[in-house]
């Protein structure tokens, strides 16, 4: 089987396991609709004024469910914008602590 996959048993949860349960999902939405306005657009090509729309959804929700968030904007095809990345990678690393 193509689609055969040994884990390497490195991880509490098998990574790809969780990315494909992930991916058949439906996006859940951290009432930041608005944000689909900006489906396709490059990370790099936001205003400042538009990544502060990406900042003000990232500091109203729990640490705990940024991970969650970055991962319903990627099934929603909508691009963290460079300048808020930073940012939201650090509040997901210390919600995994």
């Amino acid at each position: 089987m193509a689609d055969e996959f040994v884990c390497c048993g490195l991880h509490a949860v098998c990574e790809r396991d969780a990315m494909r349960q992930a991916e058949a999902a439906q996006p859940d939405y951290f009432d930041d609709e608005e944000l689909d306005v900006y489906r396709g657009r490059a990370a790099d090509a936001y205003t400042d004024a538009e990544a502060d729309e990406f900042r003000d959804v990232l500091y109203t929700m729990l640490e705990a469910e940024v991970p969650e968030w970055l991962l319903s904007l990627q099934h929603r095809g909508v691009e963290l914008p460079d300048s808020v990345r930073a940012e939201a990678m650090q509040m997901a690393a210390q919600a995994a602590v």
